[in-house]
């Protein structure tokens, strides 16, 4: 555990504190555990925000002058995100849990539990999610001119879903994905591995003996990716509005990907919005997206309706129902 792991749990911790699960007006829930202050500071204070920036900017302000720490970006997007979680000690994890050093079988007594989960249906990308991911240049999907193409929903997308997500046509095992009924991913309407319409490719790669059964596993528990994001987020509040910096910090997770600046000009809520979207498409399955959605207090998150996507293909003609 290194001075870096500490500093930047420090700023993980004081950004948790100042968000309004705590940090607000009012408590989340009222009962005399609020009354007492034990589930909330009591009240809101703007200086929490400011502290949560100042812990993120001591972190990022030592990695920008010692070597050692840095997001991992060699040019190639795709490589480059799935280096950034996958790969131990590439310098950009700053918290790595290593239960053992390679994964394996049921039988050798080293079962993985997260790929035999995976085919069980516990990690089901929704529609809503792969929905997020914008195009290549950052584009969102539904913006006019994007040139998102419905006949044909997951090309030229942000390379993070690629990587995230299984999707029908992507690269996979030497061939062409199959998410369509019947196809080899999706092996039938009801096989629970990829029952949303997507399967799960972070962590599990090829889910074959050389990147998933017998590779190399850690946990990355905390990335330097997060640092810059919550350095955006966490100035934005505490200034009332996003600072040039805080677009900088979060520019510099778009760009590792080819994704094109955040616009310009936006409000706080929308600078905010924007960090919490960019968060959910870089921590994908690594435990970052709950807490953002609890620390928030996002009560639509857990009421709204979630989709899938049912695949069909008649000769080379697929088509695609929401369901």
């Amino acid at each position: 555990f290194t001075k870096a792991a500490a500093m930047g749990l420090k700023a993980r911790l004081l950004l948790f504190g100042a968000s309004p699960l705590f940090n607000d007006t009012q408590p989340y829930l009222a009962g005399e555990a609020s009354d007492k202050n034990y589930t909330w500071h009591g009240g809101y204070d703007a200086a929490l925000w400011s502290r949560a920036a100042q812990a993120s900017k001591e972190l990022l302000d030592r990695v920008n002058a010692e070597a050692g720490y840095a997001l991992t970006n060699t040019g190639n997007p795709r490589e480059d995100f799935q280096d950034a979680y996958y790969n131990r000690g590439n310098g950009e994890v700053l918290i790595s849990t290593r239960v053992r050093y390679r994964s394996g079988f049921r039988f050798n007594g080293q079962y993985y539990f997260y790929q035999s989960a995976g085919n069980y249906g516990t990690a089901c990308p929704t529609k809503e999610y792969v929905d997020m991911f914008p195009m290549a240049d950052g584009t969102p999907i539904e913006a006019a001119g994007s040139g998102w193409d419905p006949s044909d929903p997951w090309a030229n997308r942000d390379p993070r879903l690629y990587e995230t997500v299984l999707v029908n046509g992507d690269d996979f095992q030497g061939r062409k994905a199959e998410l369509w009924i019947n196809g080899r991913e999706r092996r039938n309407i009801n096989f629970n591995g990829t029952k949303s319409g997507f399967g799960i490719r972070k962590f599990l790669l090829e889910q074959n003996g050389a990147t998933s059964f017998q590779s190399v596993v850690h946990w990355p528990y905390l990335r330097l990716a997060e640092i810059y994001l919550s350095y955006a987020e966490a100035l934005n509040e505490a200034n009332g509005g996003p600072t040039a910096e805080a677009y900088a910090a979060v520019n510099k997770i778009r760009n590792r990907v080819g994704l094109n600046n955040l616009t310009p000009g936006l409000s706080p809520v929308a600078f905010r919005e924007a960090v919490l979207k960019e968060r959910a498409l870089e921590f994908g399955y690594e435990e970052v997206r709950w807490f953002d959605i609890i620390r928030w207090k996002m009560e639509d998150a857990f009421t709204k309706t979630l989709h899938g996507v049912n695949t069909t293909k008649q000769g080379n003609t697929l088509t695609y129902e929401t369901f």
